[in-house]
């Protein structure tokens, strides 16, 4: 039996809850009147971005794993494959520079 609208969407709800409560980081601090060094504000900022990319790279990772082997090898798979290696790139630059 095929699920209703409201079910599928409450699924999906469910679903996008679970993949954000691991993206969540506490608030970043407070941005400091007097022109200063903000280290742990940036540190705190690098961390989210990280994270946030880690994320998408993550997603986009098992979307081309969810695909057939024959779309996995076209032209897109491909191209999506590789734009999964230029997130990965960037993630470990972003890493290394930390």
């Amino acid at each position: 039996m095929a699920a209703t609208n409201a079910e599928r969407q409450k699924t999906f709800r469910e679903r996008l809850k679970k993949r954000l409560a691991g993206v969540q980081t506490p608030q970043l601090p407070v941005k400091p009147k007097i022109s200063v060094p903000a280290t742990k504000r940036w540190d705190a900022m690098l961390t989210r971005a990280i994270a946030i990319l880690t994320t998408r790279r993550d997603e986009m990772q098992e979307y081309h794993d969810d695909r057939t082997t024959q779309w996995q090898e076209s032209e897109r798979g491909e191209a999506f494959q590789e734009r999964i290696t230029e997130l990965e790139n960037i993630i470990s630059d972003l890493e290394i520079n930390y």
